[in-house]
């Protein structure tokens, strides 16, 4: 059996998309996107008992959701700190591309 996350409404091996966003601290609209745009394929809709609006998706998708969220995450972070040691040496972007000054010890 695969372990979630214990705020996850779990039913018929699906999970509410506002779950995912929650647990994943990634924007609802991002997820949103992705099940509109069937990169997430949505399982069912509604609560358990069928009422609603609530769009799941399989327990399988929601964690790699959750994974990629983590990687998107260690993404920015990464970029974040190529962005500022290329600012702290003195790079510059012309017409030619990007230009990093490296400094050759004598």
């Amino acid at each position: 059996m695969t372990t979630v996350p214990a705020e996850w409404r779990v039913s018929d091996g699906t999970v509410p998309l506002s779950d995912v966003a929650r647990s994943a601290e990634c924007s609802y609209a991002s997820l949103d996107y992705a099940t509109r745009s069937g990169l997430i394929p949505v399982q069912k809709m509604g609560g358990p008992d069928g009422r609603g609006n609530a769009r799941r998706i399989s327990v399988d998708d929601a964690l790699m959701a959750l994974a990629v969220a983590a990687l998107a995450v260690a993404a920015g972070l990464a970029f974040v700190t190529l962005l500022k040691a290329v600012r702290q040496t003195g790079g510059t972007v012309g017409a030619s591309g990007l230009t990093i000054p490296l400094p050759v010890a004598a």
